[in-house]
């Protein structure tokens, strides 16, 4: 059995020191693996296959485990299998289930960017349910032109999703030509969102936790996040277990496999609690704060509003910032519909009022 790292060693010092110096100044970056999420000590990702392997029989041709693809009968059973994965993931008793410990430690450390290859909002969930605000994005394989982001930064981190999202059927990547797709997309046009590449551009060190990098395609991504710059990766919890693979890893791209060692990051969290600040969680303090923070995360502002315009006994002032707040939304969603605004305005005016719906539901009643 292999022995506990000692962290005190000056070694490691050096390196905790360097970590939370590229935390501050926005250097640093972590990816999020699907092997991450957990329900009752198993992974989400392994429960989501298991389920469309089960319910879709007919119309999974065969299922390649290497690389956790799929090959489908036709593009109709395709389509039946993406309407699955949205299912799954829309589960209440799934979020229910979810282990939040390592997600909601992740909101609290200041990183600026966390890239995840999961189509799961988790993170995102996390953040929206204890208050922290954030930005959430996700590449569209096959989409025309890319999602305008804000600049990620520790204020206002972004969560951005390379495999595309569950609520967007089209943006999953389940099959080999998915893939193909994402990569051609990735590396040529249109490209990552140029705010989020010139944020990779300006990072020294890669954080990884939950990969697994025998699959041949985290090689590829590999490559695509860090071009042909030297940056320094650490890899948690992640499988790997061919030895040929780990030396090629290692020597081509320099990674530094710390195994199942959890503790690196439960160490990172306490040095940040330490010596940088910490993002504050705040629990919601009432069944209808819970009920407008849940519509936010399934994508419904309006309903959210709805739900707070019809809370009885509000102060005045509260009650009135919902009117006003309830009237740019609805002034925002028609000139959407009109064709009068660009969306480069259109999303910084609809993150402004997601902001303000989650603030306002911390003073309910």
């Amino acid at each position: 059995m292999p022995q506990p790292l000692d962290y005190n060693a000056a070694e490691w010092k050096r390196i905790f020191n360097t970590l939370l110096d590229q935390i501050e100044h926005q250097q640093c970056v972590l990816l999020l693996g699907p092997e991450l999420a957990q329900v009752e000590g198993q992974p989400i990702q392994q429960l989501l296959r298991e389920q469309l392997l089960a319910d879709y029989a007919t119309e999974i041709s065969y299922y390649y485990p290497r690389d956790g693809l799929f090959l489908f009968t036709d593009e109709l059973a395709k389509g039946d299998v993406q309407g699955g994965v949205r299912l799954f993931y829309k589960n209440p008793d799934l979020g229910a289930k979810m282990d939040e410990t390592i997600f909601k430690k992740i909101a609290q450390i200041p990183f600026h960017l966390v890239l995840s290859i999961s189509p799961d909002n988790f993170l995102s969930d996390v953040c929206y349910k204890y208050g922290v605000k954030h930005r959430s994005a996700f590449f569209h394989h096959r989409g025309d032109a890319v999602q305008l982001i804000d600049p990620p930064s520790k204020e206002i981190p972004l969560v951005y999703q390379l495999f595309g999202r569950f609520s967007q059927d089209d943006s999953l990547v389940l099959d080999y030509e998915d893939l193909f797709r994402l990569l051609q997309a990735g590396l040529g046009a249109p490209g990552l969102p140029e705010k989020l590449r010139a944020a990779l551009d300006r990072a020294k060190t890669f954080i990884f936790l939950g990969f697994d990098f025998e699959k041949w395609y985290s090689q590829l991504l590999l490559r695509l996040l860090t071009g042909e710059k030297a940056i320094r990766k650490y890899a948690l919890n992640t499988q790997i277990a061919e030895s040929q693979t780990h030396t090629f890893l290692v020597k081509q791209f320099e990674i530094a496999f710390l195994g199942d060692e959890m503790a690196f990051f439960e160490h990172l969290y306490q040095e940040c609690q330490q010596r940088l600040k910490l993002r504050q969680l705040t629990e919601p303090n009432s069944p209808a704060a819970r009920q407008v923070i849940q519509l936010v995360q399934e994508g419904e502002p309006e309903r959210a509003l709805e739900v707070l315009k019809g809370i009885p006994g509000l102060d005045s002032s509260i009650a009135n910032d919902i009117v006003m707040l309830s009237a740019r939304y609805l002034n925002l969603k028609q000139n959407q519909e009109k064709g009068l605004m660009d969306s480069r305005d259109y999303w910084p005016e609809f993150n402004r009022i997601i902001d303000a719906i989650l603030e306002l539901s911390q003073h309910l009643p």
